[in-house]
C-alpha cells in the first residue's frame, strides 16, 4: 500500500540525458518507468522535456526521487505533484508561466 501521487517534471531538453544518466544507477529507474514522456517547443523556440508519472509512490526519502529532486535543484524546472488525497505541491525555478498548461 502506501500514499501515490500523480506527478509532472518538466526540464530543458539539454539537461534530460544527464538526469537520465544519474537515474539509470539507482534500484528503481524513476526515469526510465515515467508513465510518459513528451518533448515540446515552447514560445521562445527552446525545447523542454516533460515527464508525467501516474499513481507513483513518491517519497522524498526514496533514493530514486532524491536523485530526481537534487539534481532538479540545480537546474530551471517546472515540478508538480498531486497526492491522491488532493494536495498539490509545486515548483517552477523558470520564468515562465505556463507550467500548467504543459
Amino acid at each position: 500500500m502506501g500514499y501515490y501521487s500523480d506527478v509532472s517534471l518538466v526540464l530543458k531538453k539539454d539537461d534530460f540525458p544527464r538526469l537520465q544518466a544519474l537515474s539509470s544507477v539507482c534500484k528503481s529507474d524513476y526515469v526510465a518507468y515515467a508513465d510518459d514522456v513528451k518533448t515540446f517547443t515552447r514560445r521562445d523556440g527552446k525545447d523542454w522535456v516533460q515527464l508525467i508519472w501516474d499513481a507513483v509512490k513518491w517519497y522524498p526519502e526514496f533514493d530514486e526521487v532524491k536523485v530526481i529532486q537534487d539534481f532538479i535543484a540545480g537546474v530551471p524546472h517546472e515540478l508538480i505533484v498531486r497526492g491522491e488525497d488532493g494536495d498539490l505541491d509545486h515548483e517552477n525555478s523558470t520564468s515562465l508561466p505556463d507550467m500548467f498548461w504543459v
